[in-house]
């Protein structure tokens, strides 16, 4: 069953803030693990402090604190369909 543009965007725009809500408070959210995790990559690649096996050899608590100070000037924006392109994937 396919649904007309105008559904899917009274649908998204029904629950783009339960989404949005989910993103921010949800502590097991995967894109907050994610992007946990892509941000302690960054901040050991830059800073050249990668082990041959691909961990981080900064020290815990600085990598720590370095991380969560980074992830909280990091903000999301919203994407507009001009933006994605036909080849984009959502949900996996």
């Amino acid at each position: 069953m396919a649904l007309s543009n105008t559904s899917i965007v009274q649908i998204s725009d029904a629950l783009v803030p339960e989404v949005i809500d989910y993103l921010r408070k949800d502590e097991e959210s995967k894109i907050q693990i994610l992007l946990g995790e892509m941000v302690g990559d960054a901040v050991c690649r830059k800073l050249g402090k990668t082990n041959a096996d691909g961990s981080c050899s900064i020290d815990g608590q600085i990598n720590r604190e370095l991380i969560l100070t980074i992830l909280s000037r990091v903000k999301l924006h919203a994407v507009t369909l001009d933006e994605v392109s036909p080849n984009d994937t959502v949900g996996g």
